[in-house]
């Protein structure tokens, strides 16, 4: 059931997640359902040394986060769980000029050439690359010999 929270709650995430945690908002990591809150700076920063040996502290305005129709769960006397909390409710430490995210999208690796003379929708191929693919594939038999043993046993059972 939905609970009614304090004025301020804690987090304590990753240093590397603060940048796109400012920039998003706070959801669940990985495969947890809930983003755990504590009432307590201590109790936040004790469940994110689990995590990372310096976590950043984030402070969430509980009360607004409710007001605009986010909830809250209790989960104990000192933690409270929520499945999303918008940027706007977060507050914690500013980003280093090295921290802030240059971009969304990441760089290509290398860029593609497009030949005038190549129609739209052609493909071409990398000779390179091919060759590649075919001597990997040479060192790989199809024929693994503890099987081509164990089918030489059952026949020498079955005469």
């Amino acid at each position: 059931p939905a609970a009614t929270p304090p004025k301020i709650l804690f987090a304590a995430i990753r240093r590397r997640a603060w940048p796109v945690v400012r920039n998003n908002g706070l959801s669940p990591a990985g495969n947890r359902p809930w983003v755990v809150l504590a009432v307590e700076e201590e109790m936040a920063l004790r469940l994110g040394r689990r995590l990372e040996p310096e976590p950043v502290l984030v402070t969430v305005q509980a009360v607004a986060a409710a007001d605009m129709g986010y909830a809250f769960r209790r989960a104990g006397e000192r933690l409270f769980v929520s499945d999303y909390l918008p940027p706007e409710v977060l507050s914690g430490p500013p980003l280093r000029e090295e921290e802030r995210p240059a971009s969304r999208r990441p760089p290509p690796k290398h860029p593609s050439p497009r030949l005038p003379e190549q129609p739209p929708g052609s493909i071409i191929l990398d000779e390179e690359k091919l060759e590649r693919e075919i001597r990997r594939r040479k060192g790989i038999t199809k024929d693994i010999d503890w099987k081509r043993e164990t089918r030489r046993e059952r026949r020498r059972r079955k005469k």
